[in-house]
């Protein structure tokens, strides 16, 4: 089976804070606030002040927060420790780490210098120096229990020593984690 990671139709029905995309992690204890988490409640609960956002599975009832979103069905699997990234203006949200995932990956470029002919993702030549900060983002908020972690691309090596930033600081926050490099070699 697999799992869905990304949904269009985050539905917001509080206003939002902002307009901007938010990275942060997901936990389900209510009692314990950190301002760069988002609460998963589950069921009628009242919700407290303080968290990023808030994730729930129906609409609420009663005083509903700022950034309050109801799940898409697909994604209402998100629970304590995963690492999302909410983009309010297009409604939208990304799994980008699943702390119950062995297979965890982080997307650092779309660009590459090569054409293999067995890829199933072209090159781009946007600038998408943005991944890169969203990396570090999402490695300050995983578990330091993580067993692996694949980094990936387009072609990681084009980023030269940001590369090298996102190697460091996975092995600075989890220095037991086996770290993959998927590259073209060149």
């Amino acid at each position: 089976m697999l799992v869905q990671l990304s949904a269009r139709g985050l539905r917001p029905i509080a206003p939002t804070s902002s307009v901007f995309p938010f990275i942060a992690r997901v936990t389900e204890r209510a009692d314990r606030c950190e301002p760069d988490e988002v609460l998963r409640a589950r069921g009628a609960v009242e919700l407290p002040s303080g968290f990023r956002a808030y994730l729930i599975d129906d609409l609420a009832s009663g005083v509903t927060p700022a950034d309050t979103y109801v799940l898409p069905p697909a994604l209402r699997y998100l629970s304590d420790g995963d690492v999302v990234r909410i983009d309010p203006s297009r409604r939208s949200l990304h799994a980008l780490y699943r702390r119950n995932s062995r297979h965890n990956t982080l997307l650092v470029t779309e660009r590459c210098d090569n054409y293999c002919t067995m890829c199933s993702q072209p090159p781009k030549g946007a600038d998408d120096s943005w991944l890169v900060d969203d990396a570090l983002q999402v490695i300050d908020l995983m578990s330091p229990e993580t067993q692996e972690v694949g980094i990936t691309g387009g072609e990681p090596a084009l980023l030269g020593p940001r590369l090298v930033e996102i190697v460091r600081r996975l092995g600075e926050r989890m220095p037991r984690t086996v770290v993959h490099v998927l590259s073209n070699g060149r």
